[in-house]
This record gives structure tokens, sequence and C-alpha cells, in this order.
């Protein structure tokens, strides 16, 4: 049964082939072997049909003989049109890793805008998204003196702990942590043999003497990294304002140094 030409080239390109491959592909498909049938179907040059050929021998859908004249065929049709599916998936997931380079370079060079930027200014991380991974990495990778946490729930499990926060201990960051975890959860982080063999500096944990719903991050007394809704997959808001980062320090300093505050962990218990 012979194919319209034009129909299957149209659903050929669709599949990810050039007018021109699909033409000369169509045509073989339709029983044309031979370079001059090829060229007199399609009205394509002779010489432009062998790289043609060459370039869908290379894709897997088609082969051609070494004797002259050269002759070719299609490999079986349900094994040609999956090789161009999987090609057309391969680019796919090529484009869509290359989405995620792009977005994550523009969000990084926002953010470095951010930093350098002296003027007050607002940020908004919206809930899982590419910004918030940026923002954590930025924040690791940047911070230089010290990072205050105000999470009044239980912490993270000790892994996690550990891979979120040796980051700054080893390069000497203070990290102060405001949680409402208990001693028994404490216990489990603070095991020695959670922790890597190098001892981490600079890391202490005090049990809030009050509860509350507020969560957020000072990061070198510089910045407010304020969660907007209480739960794991919430939105930031980011802030260099003075006004709203002495206020979050201030609420953080009270709590701190309350009476009431119980220091459930120490560098030196490491």
């Amino acid at each position: 049964m012979s194919l319209s030409d034009n129909d299957l080239s149209m659903k050929l390109c669709k599949l990810g082939l050039t007018s021109k491959q699909a033409r000369v592909y169509g045509s073989i498909l339709n029983h044309a072997s031979s370079i001059s049938e090829i060229s007199e179907k399609t009205c394509i040059h002779k010489q432009d049909i062998y790289s043609i050929i060459k370039k869908l021998e290379k894709i897997g859908l088609v082969t051609k003989t070494m004797a002259k004249p050269t002759r070719v065929e299609s490999i079986a049709i349900d094994k040609a049109l999956n090789c161009l599916v999987e090609i057309q998936q391969k680019n796919v997931e090529a484009q869509k890793t290359i989405v995620k380079e792009i977005l994550g370079i523009v969000e990084k060079k926002e953010l470095e805008s951010f930093k350098s930027n002296t003027e007050e200014k607002f940020f908004l991380f919206p809930a899982r998204s590419l910004a918030r991974k940026v923002q954590a990495e930025y924040v690791m990778e940047h911070a230089e003196k010290s990072y205050d946490l105000f999470v009044p729930r239980a912490l993270y499990p000790a892994k996690d702990t550990i891979k979120i926060f040796s980051p700054l201990a080893l390069r000497n960051v203070r990290i102060r942590i405001l949680t409402s975890m208990g001693v028994d959860e404490l216990d489990k982080i603070s095991d020695k043999k959670n922790w890597p063999r190098r001892r981490l500096p600079n890391i202490t944990i005090k049990m809030l003497c009050e509860k509350t719903e507020v969560i957020y991050a000072i990061v070198d007394d510089k910045e407010l990294w304020l969660e907007l809704e209480m739960n794991d997959s919430g939105p930031y808001l980011v802030s260099n304002s003075k006004a709203i980062v002495r206020l979050a320090q201030n609420m953080f300093e009270k709590n701190w140094n309350d009476k009431k505050t119980v220091t459930l962990l120490e560098h030196n218990a490491l």
C-alpha cells in the first residue's frame, strides 16, 4: 500500500526529522531504493541525498549496500519509529536540564545582585521552586560570620542536620539554633556516631522556652530569611532591611538569653 508522501513527511517531521530527511525517508518507505529513484520522487539533488542517507543510517532508520549502484532499505518500521521516539525523549530530557541550568544561573545572579545591593530589598522564593535550592546553596557558600536559626519545631533528622550545617561549621561560621526539639531527639543528633570524625566547631542548640509558629534565619546579622507558611513547602521572604533584621535579631537574642531557655548542645560536647 502506498502512503501519501505529504502526510507521511509531515508526520515524520513531527518525530524530529528535517523536511528533506522526511521526504527521503518517506520515499524509501514507499519502495524507492536507488539514489536515482529517491531523487526523482523527492526532487532533491543526488549529492544531497547521499549526505541525508548517511544521516538516516546513523540515526538507525536505513541500511545501504556497499555494491554499486547503491541500494537503500528501511529497517523494520516499528524499530525505526522507536529510534525516532527515543531520540526525541533524550532531546526533551536534555532540554529540561538546560532549562534548569539557565534558571539556576538567572536566579543565582539575582541573588548576587541582592547581596551586593546596599538598598533595602525584598525577594520572594516561591514554594517548591529551584530558587529555594539555589538559596540554600548560596547561604552555605557565602555566610561569613553567623547563622542564627529560629525554628520552633523538631529539628531535622541527624543526617540532614549534619548535611545542612557541616559546611558552615567547618568554615568557622557561628551557628546558633533555637528549637523545640526535645532531649530524646537531641541524643540522636549529638551521638558522635552520627557526626564526621572531624570536630565541628561553633554549633550551639538551645530549646525554646516559649512556643511560637514563626520560623526564620538570620545570616551574618544582615539579612532575614522568613518562612511565610507554616509547612515545609512554604515560600520564603528575604529582606536585607536593617529595621526588619534588627527586629528579628532582637527577638532571637531575647529567647536565646532567657533564663528558661535550656542549652541542649554545644560544640564542645561533640
